[in-house]
């Protein structure tokens, strides 16, 4: 069964290529504890929750991710497959 995690975007970093144009982005996710509303609060207390920092480098993914916008991470087993 996979575990579910809510989180929220915390900060976005636009990072530049040698040539000054927007070669990725560094997203910063953090577990939701309050925020928005007392809900969070539950997901806090009953599923995972973890802090962590990704990449993206795909131009049609970046921008799709913004502070303060809540997301939910589905882990699960990656041999499990699609």
């Amino acid at each position: 069964m996979p575990l579910v995690m809510k989180g929220v975007v915390s900060s976005v970093k636009r990072v530049a290529d040698t040539a000054g144009e927007t070669g990725s982005e560094e997203i910063q996710i953090n577990a939701c504890y309050a925020g928005k509303s007392d809900v969070n609060k539950q997901w806090c207390k009953y599923t995972p929750w973890a802090d962590f920092k990704f990449s993206i480098t795909n131009p049609g993914a970046m921008g799709q991710l913004l502070p303060g916008k809540e997301i939910m991470i589905t882990i699960r087993d990656a041999e499990a497959g699609e």
